[in-house]
């Protein structure tokens, strides 16, 4: 078979049979675009909910770890309170402290409090520090 042979059987016998024999239907290209947008479709569902099954797996894996750190920073906490290391957030809150304080005195909130040259202990975090009023 020559390529003569090819140009004579797709010979047409008007130029409009020749158009339509090198352009496809209209309804078979809907057809195939149809066809192909189902086939995306099923793909992208199927990439969607492999994603979801590995986003739950990774939510998974982070919460046990979460779990298990806090778990392990509460038993860490515990041995801290043994060893009465300031762990527990009771000791700084503001009760405490004034509780604390009027045991030992009364508690000064305000400039006014503190009259010229009264000598007084400062408490901070590590100890007492001596301190005396000033001049303001």
């Amino acid at each position: 078979m020559t390529l003569c042979d090819l140009v004579a059987d797709c010979a047409r016998s008007t130029p409009s049979a020749a158009a339509e024999a090198a352009t496809p239907d209209r309804a078979d290209v809907l057809a195939e675009l149809a066809h192909l947008g189902a086939r995306l479709a099923r793909g992208l569902a199927g990439r969607s909910a492999r994603m979801a099954e590995r986003l739950d797996g990774t939510f998974d894996r982070l919460t046990g770890t979460l779990e298990r750190r806090f778990e392990r920073h509460r038993h860490g906490c515990r041995g801290w309170r043994a060893a009465s290391m300031p762990c527990r957030p009771s000791r700084f809150s503001s009760a405490a402290t004034r509780s604390r304080a009027m045991k030992q005195g009364r508690v000064l909130k305000r400039i006014a409090q503190f009259p010229s040259g009264l000598r007084f202990r400062l408490r901070v975090t590590d100890g007492d520090v001596a301190a005396r009023a000033g001049e303001s």
